[in-house]
């Protein structure tokens, strides 16, 4: 889905923020950017801000349809001279490719741009890319008005391996909305494990299983619910295998209503990732004070401190994994620790209010206006 621009500001420059597969259907992305919009549509100090589908929700073979429409929206604003500056989000592989284009028109156009990067695996993706394709990567951080990253780990990484200078960097966390509600599970009732995410390797999603399926986890009363997309058929014939089949449901995607539900509903979150950015789904369960289970990987140490916000895990370690459920199943006294934790450093810096008021700083530093 595309997000024209409103008729009611004719010749108002704008800011044009790119987003695969729009503000619901690009997981973390799209989640962070449609909440992004709402908290600056609240600020009297915000400019005017677009968001355009450069991939599309639909099968992949329609995506270079929704990539040329966002190429002639962008043409088209420049053209009339609405484009303050192009917010570029950027994920990996085929984000990637794309946004290399989007940049080259930038710099035709002399639109001003940023790049905000993503990538869960962007590092991987990057070691693996070939001399040409990292010049290309590397040309396109250069050119950027601006870095935004989502941790001090991210940082580093642009740094010391995109060459991108220090002063061009800004750490922005992803953030969430302050809830209506907060995490408060039924007294009595099953405990629910939740899993929000992709089901696939890169998740963790064969070790959650096979730490479920341990003697010492399987002995306590629970039930787990896995809500994302990703290769549900072989995962679910999996947790059978393991004798999880009763005690485990993948729902599929899910909106953001329904991720709330969850969230406030459940016992607690996992995530056993071996690759990530900065997880929305930990920032939307710190938000409603959910505990939480992850790895310590991207960004995700910044936000949950073992002991203090949270768990961590490393990333593989069945036992540990095991160990960290058993610990929270076992003892409420420390969920509530953990919640209490995870709230305090929500409302500190993860609360979307203000992530965007540093965007709005950012458009104003970077933009052109005038």
């Amino acid at each position: 889905m595309a997000f024209l621009p409103t008729m009611d500001r004719p010749g108002k420059r704008m800011v044009v923020a790119l987003c695969p597969g729009g503000v619901e259907a690009s997981g973390g992305i799209g989640r962070m950017m449609g909440y992004l919009d709402t908290a600056l549509r609240h600020r009297k100090d915000s400019p005017h801000l677009i968001i355009l589908d450069t991939r599309g929700a639909d099968h992949i073979l329609l995506a270079p349809l929704h990539f040329a429409r966002a190429l002639g929206q962008i043409t088209w604003l420049a053209a009339t001279g609405r484009i303050s500056v192009l917010h570029v989000n950027l994920a990996s592989r085929g984000s990637t490719l794309r946004k290399a284009v989007v940049v080259g028109l930038a710099r035709t156009l002399r639109i001003p741009y940023f790049i905000h990067l993503h990538g869960a695996d962007f590092v991987g993706f990057f070691g693996s890319a070939p001399h040409f394709a990292k010049a290309v990567i590397r040309w396109m951080f250069h050119g950027a008005a601006a870095t935004v990253v989502l941790g001090d780990a991210w940082r580093r990484f642009a740094i010391s391996t995109l060459g991108v200078a220090p002063q061009r960097i800004k750490v922005i966390y992803n953030g969430a909305p302050e809830p209506t509600r907060l995490n408060a599970p039924s007294a009595g009732d099953t405990p629910i494990i939740l899993f929000l995410g992709r089901i696939d390797p890169s998740k963790g999603m064969p070790e959650l299983l096979e730490a479920l399926a341990r003697p010492e986890v399987m002995a306590r009363g629970w039930r787990v619910v896995a809500a994302g997309l990703g290769d549900i058929e072989t995962y679910a014939s999996r947790a059978a295998a393991l004798g999880l089949g009763e005690r485990i449901t993948f729902t599929g995607w899910v909106d953001r209503e329904t991720v709330e539900e969850l969230i406030i509903s459940a016992t607690f979150l996992v995530l056993p990732s071996y690759v990530e950015g900065l997880p929305v789904a930990v920032i939307e369960a710190h938000a409603h004070g959910l505990p939480v289970i992850a790895s310590p990987v991207g960004a995700t140490a910044e936000i949950v401190r073992d002991g203090e916000t949270g768990l961590l895990v490393p990333p593989g370690d069945v036992d540990a994994l095991a160990a960290a459920m058993v610990r929270l199943l076992d003892d409420p006294d420390l969920r509530q620790r953990l919640a209490e934790g995870a709230r305090r450093l929500f409302r500190a810096r993860l609360d979307v209010d203000i992530v965007a008021a540093a965007f709005a700083d950012l458009y104003a530093t970077v933009g052109r206006w005038s």
